[in-house]
């Protein structure tokens, strides 16, 4: 689903760092403009490898919506997955944090191995 009011470098941004991710190999990138939690509730377990989030801190203010979100995060995501995130508030509890990935703009969390 395309959506025309996509800040195009933020899209860039992202779609740079999966690259990155991916040592330079390119993967299609779906954005869906839907409630998070809804559309990430229709996807299999271990399903995503690659999930990024970001800039909710502004607009994600519920706790409790931020802890479901962060719950399907680490449901969906593939065990050798990453979830990148910029600004966002979502840290998945059963996620680490891959300290050797290094960004200026998004951190990177995998699968506790």
């Amino acid at each position: 689903q395309t959506i025309k009011d996509y800040n195009k470098e933020i899209v860039a941004k992202i779609i740079n760092n999966i690259d990155l991710h991916l040592n330079g190999k390119h993967l299609p990138v779906a954005l869906i403009a839907e409630d998070m939690v809804s559309a990430l509730r229709r996807l299999p377990n271990n399903s995503v490898s690659i999930m990024t989030a970001g800039l909710d801190n502004c607009i994600i203010w519920r706790n409790e919506y931020a802890k479901l979100a962060e719950e399907e995060i680490s449901r969906v995501l593939h065990p050798r997955g990453a979830y990148l995130s910029i600004c966002s508030r979502f840290i998945p509890k059963q996620l680490k944090l891959d300290t050797s990935f290094e960004s200026n703009t998004f951190r990177k969390f995998v699968k506790s191995d």
